[in-house]
């Protein structure tokens, strides 16, 4: 019987935690817990289409209207991620003079869902494109 209840219980809580996190991220957004924040990523791509630089150029807090600059480490595989999704999208270069400039380009990071580059507010963490 203790062991029935035990298994219960462990069910209920696996269920509970499934179901948080089908949540899309704009319901996630409304828990005070939730932490959101916008990274803005500088790339630059040379004339042959090549990412020749590619950086973390600023960290801001997505759940408020501050766009007050924040010290949060991304971790190396969201920037990774985020890399190689600019590198399969094949962004045209952007010239000023004939020369490569640097453009801007954002994704959400949550440090619940280390991994998911969130780009649609309606979906869930781990359904993100």
């Amino acid at each position: 019987m203790k062991t029935l209840r035990i298994l219960l219980r462990s069910l209920l809580a696996i269920s509970l935690i499934a179901a948080a996190s089908a949540q899309p991220i704009r319901e996630l957004i409304q828990r005070p817990s939730f932490r959101l924040y916008t990274v803005v990523l500088g790339i630059t791509v040379d004339e042959r289409g090549k990412i020749t630089r590619f950086r973390v150029a600023r960290v801001a807090d997505a759940k408020s209207d501050s766009k007050a600059l924040l010290p949060v480490k991304v971790p190396e595989r969201f920037v990774a991620a985020a890399r190689k999704k600019a590198e399969a999208h094949h962004y045209k270069p952007r010239l000023e003079n004939g020369k490569p400039v640097e453009f801007f380009t954002y994704y959400f990071y949550a440090p619940d869902y280390p991994n998911a580059l969130i780009s649609d507010l309606y979906l869930p963490p781990e359904n993100q494109p």
